[in-house]
């Protein structure tokens, strides 16, 4: 009798511990760079973040969210890399 409760405090453990290290359905742990890649880079060649100016990627974002099924959240992460890394961005850092 006392293996079955303590195969069930196990099992109740384990659970709790997969059920908090698991992503819920649709949720994303990605950073903007990794969704970057993996989203945008599954249909076609990337271009490096600092191709484009701050500006220019919220218009290309803006395009590409249209037809890339991509959620609010993704849309948002990966442009957020994308402008923090641009050329505009990158000059201003060199600058200082």
């Amino acid at each position: 009798m006392k293996w079955i409760i303590k195969f069930c405090i196990l099992f109740v453990f384990l659970f709790i511990l997969i059920a908090v290290e698991t992503p819920v359905f649709g949720a994303e742990k990605y950073s903007g760079e990794v969704l970057y890649k993996k989203k945008c880079g599954s249909c076609h060649e990337l271009y490096k973040p600092e191709s484009f100016t701050a500006g220019e990627w919220t218009k290309h974002i803006q395009h590409m969210n249209s037809i890339s099924g991509l959620n609010k959240k993704q849309t948002l992460l990966i442009l957020e890399y994308l402008k923090e890394n641009s050329k505009d961005r990158i000059s201003n850092k060199k600058e200082k």
